[in-house]
C-alpha cells in the first residue's frame, strides 16, 4: 500500500507531460525568397483550426500596436497523413498580436485556414514573388493553432505542466523514501551473525 500511493503519483504526473509534449509541435523556418521553397512539418494533437503564422522583429521601439498588413506571394502546399493534398494561395499577412520580451510581431496569413485532425502534415511554401518589408526585416514562418481564449489556455496549460511536474517528482521521491526505510526495516529485524536466541 505503501508503494502504490507514490507509483500513482509518479505515474499520473508522466502521463500529464507525456500528453503536453504531445499536445502540439510545429517546425519553424524562414520566409523563402523569390523563387524558393521551404519545407515545414507539423505535429498536430488535437483537432481544431490552425493558419500560417509570420513572426517578424519589430521594427521601431514604440509601444502602439495598429493595424499593418505585409504583402507578399506564397503558394502553399498542405498533405495530410491520409487524402490529397490541400493547396492555397497567400497574398498578404495581417499582424494582430505582439511578443513584447523577444521584440517580435505576430502576423497571420489571410488565406489557408484549415481545419486539421491529429497527426502528421507537410507543408510547402513556395515563394513566387518578392517581399520588400520581410526581407528588410527578416521573418519566419510556423503553424499556428486558432485560440479563442489565449488566456484561459494559457493558464490551464501551465498548471497542468505544473502539477504533471509535482506529481511526477513527488512520487518517485516518496518511492525512493519507502525503498529505503523498508529496507532498513527489514535489516534491523533481521538477527545479528553470532548471537544466541533466547529460548
Amino acid at each position: 500500500m505503501l508503494r502504490r500511493l507514490p507509483l500513482l503519483s509518479a505515474v499520473v504526473g508522466a502521463l500529464l507531460l507525456w500528453l503536453e509534449a504531445r499536445s502540439c509541435c510545429f517546425d519553424t523556418v524562414p520566409f523563402p525568397g523569390p523563387g524558393l521553397t521551404d519545407k515545414l512539418l507539423a505535429d498536430i494533437g488535437s483537432r481544431g483550426g490552425y493558419y500560417l503564422r509570420l513572426d517578424v522583429p519589430k521594427a521601431d521601439e514604440t509601444l502602439a500596436m495598429g493595424p499593418e498588413t505585409i504583402r507578399c506571394s506564397l503558394d502553399v502546399t498542405l498533405t495530410p497523413p491520409k487524402g490529397r493534398p490541400i493547396h492555397c494561395s497567400i497574398g498578404s499577412f495581417f499582424r494582430y498580436a505582439a511578443f513584447g520580451f523577444a521584440k517580435l510581431q505576430l502576423y497571420q496569413s489571410s488565406a489557408g485556414r484549415w481545419d486539421l485532425a491529429p497527426g502528421r502534415y507537410t507543408i510547402e511554401i513556395a515563394s513566387t514573388g518578392p517581399c520588400s518589408e520581410v526581407a528588410k526585416r527578416g521573418g519566419a514562418l510556423t503553424l499556428a493553432q486558432e485560440v479563442t481564449r489565449p488566456t484561459e489556455t494559457y493558464l490551464w496549460s501551465t498548471f497542468r505542466h505544473y502539477i504533471g511536474v509535482m506529481c511526477l517528482s513527488g512520487g518517485l521521491f516518496a518511492l525512493i523514501v519507502v525503498e529505503i526505510t523498508t529496507r532498513l526495516s527489514r535489516r534491523s529485524s533481521q538477527p545479528l551473525a553470532g548471537a544466541k536466541i533466547p529460548t
